[in-house]
């Protein structure tokens, strides 16, 4: 494999300049003998840069490398020796070849021969066609590209700089076509005289076959061989999806408003196709009266949470090019620094963020135009950061006269009820969306595409058809792997003499093993060369898509210290990635970036690596030492990959300490992620690495990877692992400060078992232990819910009152570790306060209000705020909480609060339309946040409010369904009863004489309700007894939890219904 070396041409002789165009000139060299082991031959050319500034004529001279040294095709010459310094050049081995525009300038078009002529015209087509057989078309050929040898047959090409590689799963025929039409242009004034050729008698002939080949017969036929040879460009299976894409299109275009399209389906099934099929409709075929479209693409990564909105702003800069994304932005009133990305230390306030959410969605409406409506593609829809997913329902919130088309690309067997899209879709529900579902491919499908591909009927292709379907279970990605890998193997040729594809079907179904995608991809990568498949395995290593420069610190060999070292190594790797590209396993986006056809190439990919330990432990040393510490956060994950199968290796234990932290920095991305199944995979091989002395020996990283893991086992309600883990923390901690995330755990487990008497009782005694000052003497008390005029009685005594908003802002912050504890064990209490003890809320609210006035704000002053906006039902009291929470940017707290102050004071003061909207919000805000009882509570709420707002039956009990789900997956006992109560309810109002069929399944035995605990939770129990004695009375029962003069009437007929009862 040729290489790019650092040879400098300054000693060499020059001959002359041979040929010069627009951006290179190519001289001739004479070279002495006996420079070194790259002196290469005695003659050569090298071809060097006009202008080494212009970049765009860099990139030419460096692809034109790439490709000659790749393809070493005997049409090309032969290079050698790249170098950027002191100028961009490199060599060419010369043996007399001679550009054929110099020949002819100096023999004239008449002295070119016949014999020559065909010959040169022969040779060309052989050219063009070995170009072809590579997926590769010239682009540029003209005159100057054509070289000649005045002894030797044949020609070579040059100027490779515009070659363009066909896309993965096209044929590419326009470009194949262009490269026919510039051949015919240069053969046309070179064509010699034919009738010099034939005797005089045969004249007549001649004419003859002249005026045949003018004929439309003779077109006729000409075209009927021609034709059946086109292979079509085309999506099969898929035409009703292209079509609804299409009419929506036109309804966007027409109407001037904006929609939503949804395509779901599983991986492999073609739903980026279908949206690549419409988009060279729309922009290069767009039927007569439609407006052709602006098309703007996102895809959001797996692994790329941290920075919100950065998919979409690399789509926007990408869809626009730079200079038309900077003039848009500036062209936002000023305003366009909002929508860049805002770096990642730097907070940014939850207001701020809101302003910039809403104006970058004005922003976009503000790009299409009657002339050119715009289509919004978000592809991995089910990725997509929470920013993303705000975005998109600002942008169908604007009422704005804007051709608008959305179309969200997302995996449905990854998209569970509380996945944050699911959870965004509900609230869209109002707005309205079409989802198209695609299906695997049918049998049909198969037929037609191979009855187009190889030219046979449907008989002749009816095995192979069935055996690619059965194999590939109709995923048409898997189907066409597979067919190209039965033409790489041999299995499926072409036989030119009969003009015909042959195969054998036994044979190719006995030697066709069952196996997974994954796997079959592997093996179809092991085929590659041994350097290309190295570099695949790096690249997969660093993401989907990668940049030569990060591979290359990471390629082994490679030493890009020095700038024209740094290149040198990027050509050097383009030129082991090349067969990957051919083989369409990868993509080329820009000149330094590539990315994976598929995430399952990466997969497949990244299960080539070496299996042995000390191979993986080599590739994750070099990851580490490479990187640097900001790669190494976002390659973070790749890396831990690499360790773990080598960890018994590592015996060093201070290596062996950073490594696990390694673990715990990856588990805590994911955490953020949401990824809770891959965080508790790194928090758990982070626990086992560590030795059996780590208390004593790493006490601060024990604790931490224990914190990390309780917290991720409970967001995953993996219930039983986190208490262990929880108890294990309270076992080792060696202070009261180490264990409050432990308390905090079991508290939770506490209320999701409907046991908020003992989560009220162990925080309360750690709130003890603290000596935290609580008012009242109520800490036994289990009262019932009692009436908010006694909650304002005990809170004029105890004299809770707020401060005004002036002060709050002078307050200082709250630094305090032991008083930061307080207000968090305070905070937690006050939802399972509510439910049990309502009498000592005061108390609670009491003691955070005096931690806040005395020693500044913190995060959890919010809930303070709003808990105590409740006990007075002052609107003016929640808007301090609502305060607080955008000043601080307190998103931990952001659910419990909008949640108390939503359900329990502002729906006494503002539309039930609007608080249902918050408390969607909340669901999903909570859910991102780990607070799954506050989401599964403001679930129930939502239900409720839809119900009393007067919202017809059957959506409110499909949303009971739906939330049913969700609150059965977060293993919330109280809210999943109350939620089926609530649904036999809607039943019995709707006439239905089965009200027991509802959403939802029997609660897991973890939060099952016991049957003696009536006083755990006082409320719940005869309010169950009640609704099933008497299911209309629930709205009751639901308006009395709002309505503060209800609750002394239901409180007694609830008393009532309990004492019949038992």
């Amino acid at each position: 494999m040729a290489r790019p070396g650092g040879q400098d041409a300054a000693d060499s002789p020059m001959d002359g300049l041979i040929h010069s165009d627009e951006d290179s000139c190519i001289y001739r060299m004479g070279c002495r003998p006996g420079n070194g082991p790259q002196s290469g031959p005695e003659s050569h050319l090298i071809k060097t840069l006009k202008h080494p500034e212009d970049q765009a004529a860099q990139q030419r001279l460096r692809r034109e490398y790439v490709i000659t040294c790749s393809l070493r095709l005997p049409i090309l010459f032969e290079p050698w020796d790249f170098t950027c310094e002191p100028c961009w050049q490199f060599k060419l081995a010369d043996d007399g070849w001679w550009p054929l525009s110099r020949e002819l300038a100096a023999t004239g078009v008449a002295g070119l021969a016949s014999a020559r002529f065909f010959a040169i015209a022969l040779a060309l087509v052989e050219a063009l066609q070995s170009l072809h057989d590579q997926r590769l078309s010239h682009a540029a050929l003209a005159l100057d590209c054509i070289w000649v040898h005045p002894h030797r047959p044949g020609i070579k090409l040059s100027n490779l700089g515009h070659a363009q590689l066909s896309p993965p799963g096209q044929t590419h025929a326009a470009a194949y076509q262009r490269d026919v039409e510039a051949l015919s242009k240069i053969l046309h004034p070179l064509k010699p005289d034919l009738e010099g050729l034939v005797l005089q008698g045969e004249t007549a002939s001649l004419n003859l076959l002249r005026q045949r080949l003018h004929l439309a017969a003779g077109l006729e036929i000409t075209l009927s061989r021609a034709v059946p040879r086109q292979l079509p460009e085309r999506i099969y299976g898929r035409d009703a999806e292209i079509t609804a894409l299409l009419t929506a299109y036109r309804r966007v275009a027409s109407r001037r408003h904006t929609e939503l399209i949804l395509l779901a389906g599983a991986s492999g099934l073609g739903k980026t196709a279908v949206v690549d099929a419409v988009e060279q409709q729309l922009r290069l075929q767009c039927p007569p009266g439609v407006p052709p479209a602006q098309f703007i693409r996102c895809k959001f990564e797996q692994f790329n949470h941290r920075i919100p909105l950065e998919a979409i702003i690399q789509g926007m800069r990408q869809g626009l090019g730079e200079l038309g994304f900077e003039e848009a932005l500036a062209s936002v009133e000023g305003q366009g620094d909002w929508l860049r990305p805002t770096p990642q230390n730097r907070p940014t306030s939850e207001s701020v963020q809101a302003d910039r959410l809403t104006l970058l969605a004005q922003w976009i409406h503000s790009l299409p135009s009657p002339e050119h409506p715009l289509v919004l593609c978000l592809d991995d829809l089910h990725w997509a950061d929470p920013a993303s997913l705000q975005l998109l329902e600002n942008i169908l919130a604007l009422e704005a006269e804007a051709p608008l088309l959305v179309i969200g690309i997302y995996r449905e067997q990854e998209v569970g009820p509380q996945h944050l899209l699911q959870q965004t879709l509900s609230r869209l529900s109002g707005v309205g969306y079409q989802t198209l579902t695609l299906s695997p491919l049918t049998l049909d499908c198969f037929s037609h595409w191979l009855e187009d591909i190889l030219g046979q009927d449907t008989a002749a292709i009816a095995p192979l058809a069935a055996l690619l379907e059965r194999q590939s279970q109709g995923n048409p990605f898997f189907g066409r792997q597979l067919l190209l890998s039965l033409h790489r193997q041999g299995q499926l040729v072409y036989d030119a003499c009969e003009s015909r594809w042959r195969y054998d079907t036994v044979a190719i179904e006995a030697q066709l093993p069952e196996e997974a995608l994954i796997e079959f991809l592997a093996r179809q990568l092991a085929t590659l060369p041994d350097t290309t498949q190295l570099a695949l395995q790096l690249a997969a290593c660093l993401g989907n898509q990668f940049q030569l420069a990060a591979l290359a610190r990471i390629y082994p060999g490679s030493n890009p210290n020095h700038s024209n070292d740094s290149l040198l190594a990027s050509i050097t790797l383009e030129i082991e990635l090349w067969p990957a590209l051919q083989q369409e396993f990868l993509q080329q986006i820009s000149p330094d970036r590539y990315r994976f056809v598929h995430d399952r190439i990466q997969q497949a990919a990244c299960l080539l690596l070496p299996g042995s330990a000390q191979n993986r432990w080599a590739i994750a040393q070099t990851l580490l030492s490479s990187l640097p510490w900001a790669g190494r956060d976002s390659q973070i994950f790749e890396t831990i990959d690499q360790l773990d199968p080598a960890w018994h290796l590592v015996q060093n234990s201070k290596r062996r300490a950073q490594l696990t932290q390694l673990h715990l920095v990856a588990g805590r991305r994911a955490l953020v992620n949401q990824d809770y199944a891959a965080a508790i995979r790194y928090f758990t091989r982070g626990l086992e690495w560590l030795p059996s002395n780590a208390w004593e020996e790493h006490y601060e990283l024990s604790l931490d990877l224990h914190e990390a893991a309780s917290a991720a086992e409970y967001r995953h309600t993996n219930f039983y692992r986190a208490a262990s883990l929880a108890d294990t923390i309270l076992e080792k901690a060696q202070d009261l400060h180490d264990q409050a995330k432990a308390y905090e755990i079991r508290i939770r487990l506490y209320v999701a078992a409907a046991q908020h008497d003992q989560a009220l009782d162990l925080g309360l005694d750690f709130l003890h232990q603290l000596d935290t000052p609580l008012v009242g003497g109520a800490i036994g008390e289990t009262a019932a819910l009692g009436d908010i005029s006694n909650l304002q009685k005990i809170a004029n005594l105890q004299k809770i009152a707020p401060l005004a908003l002036d002060d709050l802002a002078n307050l200082p912050m709250m630094t305090s570790r032991r008083h930061l504890l307080m207000m968090r064990l305070l905070a937690q209490l006050v939802l399972p306060c509510l439910d049990a003890r309502p009498r000592l809320l005061p108390s609670l609210v009491n003691a955070m209000l005096r931690l806040t006035h005395d020693r500044g704000l913190s995060h959890d002053a919010a809930v303070a705020y709003s808990a105590l906006a409740v006990i007075h039902q002052d609107p003016i009291v929640a808007q301090q909480a609502m305060w607080i929470l955008h000043q601080l940017n307190a998103q931990e707290r952001r659910g419990q609060v909008l949640l108390l102050i939503d359900t329990r004071v502002y729906g006494w003061h503002m539309p039930l339309a609007e608080v249902q909207e918050s408390l969607a919000q909340t669901v999903q805000l909570s859910l991102a946040g780990g607070e799954l009882e506050v989401a599964a509570q403001a679930a129930l709420q939502y239900c409720s409010h839809r119900f009393l707002s007067g919202a017809p039956l059957p959506g409110v009990a499909a949303d009971c369904i739906r939330y049913q789900d969700m609150v059965e997956t977060l293993q919330q006992a109280l809210p999943s009863v109350l939620n089926q109560a609530f649904q036999r309810l809607i039943a019995a109002l709707r006439g239905q004489q089965q009200p027991g069929n509802v959403g939802g399944t029997n609660p897991p035995s973890w939060w099952e309700l016991p049957a003696s605990s009536t006083g755990s939770t006082p409320l719940a129990l005869p309010a169950l007894t009640f609704l099933e004695s008497f299911p209309k009375g629930f709205c009751f029962f639901w308006a009395a939890i709002l309505a503060p003069p209800w609750q002394r009437f239901l409180w007694r007929c609830i008393t009532a219904t309990a004492s019949r009862a038992s």
